[in-house]
C-alpha cells in the first residue's frame, strides 16, 4: 500500500473517530442533564423533609402542652378519683343549669383532650410516614444519582480512551505526511540532480563540438598540401603535351 493510499485510510479513521467522540459527547451531556434534574429533585425532597420536620416538631410541642393540661386534669380527676367528689362538685353549683354546665364541661373536657391527644398523635404519625417515604425517595434518587455518576465516570473513561487512540491516528497521520513531504523533497532533488546532469552532459557535448569547430577553422587547406615536386611534373607534363 503507498503512502498516500495509507494516509487515506488514516484520515477516514480519524473521521469515524470523530463521529464517534461526538457521539460519546452527547451522551455526557445527557446523562449531566438527568444529573441535574435528579439533583433539583433531591434537593425539593430535603426541603420537603425539612418543612415536615418543623411541621412535628410543632405537634410535639402541643402534644407536650397537652399532655401537661391532661396530667394536671389527671391529678385533679385522682383527688376527686371518688364519685361522692364529682358528685360535690356538680353540687355545688349555684342551681340546677350551672350543675348541668359543669357535669357537661366534665365529660368534655376529657372527651376533647383525648380526642386532641388521638388526632395529634394520629397526625404525627402520619407525617412520620410521609417523612420516611420522602427519605426513601431520597435514598433512591441518591442511589440513581450515584448510578448516573458512575455511568458518566466510565463515558469519561471511554472519551480519554477514544482520545488516545484518535491522538495516535492524529500522530501516525502526521507521520505519513511529513514522510509524504520528506520522499517529495528528495524526488524534487533526485530531478534537480538528473536536470543538473543532463545540463552538464550537454554542455559538454557543446564544448566539445565547439573544439571541433576551432579545431576544423585552423586547419591548413588542401592545395597547401600537395608537395612541390608533385607540381613540377604536372608542369613538365602540361608542357611536353604542348610540343
Amino acid at each position: 500500500m503507498c503512502i498516500r493510499d495509507r494516509l487515506k485510510k488514516v484520515t477516514s479513521t480519524r473521521e469515524e473517530s470523530l463521529s464517534e467522540l461526538q457521539l460519546i459527547n452527547n451522551q455526557i451531556q445527557s446523562r449531566e442533564g438527568l444529573l441535574r434534574l435528579y439533583d433539583r429533585q433531591v434537593i425539593l425532597a430535603e426541603g420537603f423533609i425539612r418543612q415536615k420536620e418543623i411541621d412535628v416538631a410543632t405537634l410535639n410541642e402541643r402534644v407536650l402542652k397537652l399532655k401537661e393540661q391532661y396530667k394536671a386534669m389527671i391529678l385533679h380527676a385522682y383527688k376527686t378519683r371518688n364519685k361522692n367528689g364529682q358528685m360535690m362538685f356538680v353540687l355545688s353549683a349555684e342551681n340546677y343549669y350551672e350543675a348541668q354546665k359543669r357535669n357537661k364541661y366534665l365529660k368534655n373536657v376529657t372527651a376533647l383532650h383525648k380526642k386532641q391527644v388521638a388526632l395529634i398523635a394520629n397526625d404525627q404519625q402520619k407525617i412520620k410516614l410521609e417523612i420516611a417515604a420522602i427519605e426513601l425517595e431520597k435514598t433512591r434518587k441518591k442511589a440513581v444519582l450515584t448510578q448516573k455518576r458512575i455511568e458518566r465516570e466510565e463515558i469519561e473513561v471511554d472519551r480519554e480512551k477514544q482520545q488516545r487512540v484518535l491522538n495516535t491516528i492524529q500522530k501516525k497521520e502526521a507521520q505519513l505526511l511529513a514522510e509524504i513531504k520528506t520522499n517529495e523533497i528528495k524526488k524534487q532533488q533526485i530531478k534537480a540532480r538528473i536536470a543538473e546532469a543532463i545540463r552538464k552532459e550537454l554542455a559538454e557535448i557543446e564544448r566539445k563540438r565547439k573544439e571541433e569547430e576551432l579545431k576544423a577553422s585552423k586547419a591548413p587547406s588542401q592545395n597547401t598540401l600537395v608537395p612541390k615536386n608533385l607540381l613540377q611534373k604536372v608542369g613538365a607534363t602540361k608542357k611536353a603535351k604542348k610540343k
